[in-house]
């Protein structure tokens, strides 16, 4: 009977035989049973159904080491300690060093542009052919025409350009360009103007011609284009952002994290980053092949629950995920941050792991900050900064993968979220962790995040 309570109420210990005052992550804790939230009824094993764990033992070579500085074993407290109050000079130059060195690691070692020379086109060497062939003196018209894709009278005529001491291969008609000095400084005060950011080129058009008072084919929408695209400017996707997100307390916040996350790379700890994405039967790939005037039509999916996944991901891959039915609740997102500390006992047990996570409510539930944080180093990025979390930024492939899967059931979609987890790989992981780490000065300098 007593047993069957145990079970009832969800509770099962690893050693029932050690005490409560032991290391907490030597059993799991009680947890009630979330109205059905959970796809099987979970026993805290470390694997269950839902929950699957990748055999990716950690290699600390492929760590992101800095060169200069020592690794220690000092904990994250004495990690925050390195970064004083005041601003360091040479902090932004060890960000740079420490991305470069990454790269080397990774055998992506960037390298200065080299610009490619651009081959002459076939017209253009047809028409070298010819010059060479004035020069030797041949003024066959007839002969030349059918050695090349010239006319009689186009060689007639590049023969008398010739004889005037002009190249062939250049043109010399005088065409007027008809955007002046006056025009091109309207164009760029009208893109300076933040209330014209989403203007198009029509727009454009139809007030610089209302300004200047220009026919209306005077200046085509061509010819604007080509400047535009001259001043690096390209019609793209909005992205828009809550006005709270830059806030100077933010900002400041946003700068103690890159502070923090940096001199943890630095001092050589393992960062383990954690998250939670959803995913539901409705999503489908946007785009495909059709023919060109017709639509491009195909089956809805059928409408389903969405299904949340805990995941967490070191340099070497994903290290482990969870698939629950709905949204993720505190004792789900508690017995998953168990299971992947008694999976990575070896690791943990170094003390040198942070684990870096968002502000969700069940990251910083009563009883994951009693039972877990208490434990543990948890470290909490800044609001509105996903960008400092590199495992964002592997949730586009996933998602993406999942997709291309086409899962027809709910059954399917959880087996193929568990397959397609496997399917991210290690380089995969490390080049995102590198990305994240660009935006480490802008942080500290505090500028805008979008």
């Amino acid at each position: 009977m007593e047993i069957e309570k145990k079970k009832k109420h969800g509770i099962k210990r690893l050693n029932p035989t050690r005490s409560a005052s032991e290391d907490p992550s030597d059993y799991m804790i009680s947890m009630k049973r979330c109205k059905k939230s959970i796809i099987e009824y979970l026993t805290f094993e470390p694997v269950s159904p839902s929950t699957i764990y990748f055999s990716r033992p950690f290699n600390p070579d492929t760590s992101l080491e800095f060169a200069v500085q020592k690794p220690t074993t000092i904990g994250l407290e004495k990690c925050k300690s390195y970064i004083p109050s005041i601003k360091r000079k040479n902090l932004k130059e060890d960000c740079r060093n420490l991305i470069k060195i990454a790269h080397q690691i990774m055998g992506k070692e960037t390298s200065p542009p080299v610009k490619k020379e651009k081959k002459p086109s076939l017209k253009d060497q047809q028409k070298i052919f010819l010059e060479e062939e004035f020069k030797a003196g041949v003024t066959d018209f007839n002969t030349l025409a059918s050695q090349t894709k010239f006319t009689r009278q186009q060689i007639r005529n590049m023969w008398m350009k010739f004889k005037s001491d002009k190249s062939i291969l250049k043109d010399y008609r005088n065409q007027r360009n008809k955007l002046n000095e006056a025009h091109c400084q309207f164009i760029i005060e009208f893109f300076e103007n933040k209330a014209n950011f989403d203007k198009t080129i029509i727009e454009l058009h139809s007030e610089l011609r209302a300004h200047f008072m220009f026919e209306e084919g005077f200046i085509s929408f061509w010819t604007l284009y080509d400047y535009v695209h001259k001043l690096s400017l390209s019609y793209k996707k909005i992205v828009y952002k809550v006005s709270r997100a830059n806030i100077p307390s933010i900002k400041l916040k946003r700068a103690q994290v890159a502070r923090t996350i940096l001199s943890a790379h630095l001092n050589s700890f393992d960062l383990i980053y954690i998250d939670e994405i959803s995913f539901n039967l409705e999503m489908r790939l946007a785009k495909g092949w059709a023919m060109r005037g017709k639509q491009l039509n195909a089956s809805k999916p059928p409408k389903s629950k969405n299904y949340s996944v805990i995941v967490a991901m070191d340099i070497n891959g994903y290290l482990g995920v969870k698939v629950v039915k709905g949204g993720v609740k505190g004792p789900e997102f508690i017995s998953f941050m168990f299971e992947l500390c008694t999976s990575e006992r070896n690791r943990i047990s170094q003390k040198k792991t942070v684990f870096l996570m968002d502000n969700a409510s069940i990251h910083k539930s009563k009883d994951f900050m009693q039972k877990f944080a208490k434990y543990y180093t948890v470290l909490y990025n800044a609001a509105y900064t996903p960008q400092l979390n590199p495992i964002e930024f592997t949730f586009s492939k996933f998602k993406y993968l999942v997709k291309k899967a086409k899962p027809t059931s709910e059954k399917d979609l959880i087996k193929k979220i568990l397959r397609t987890a496997n399917e991210i790989s290690a380089k995969d992981c490390s080049e995102c962790i590198v990305h994240s780490l660009t935006f480490i000065e802008q942080a500290m300098d505090q500028e805008n995040f979008f």
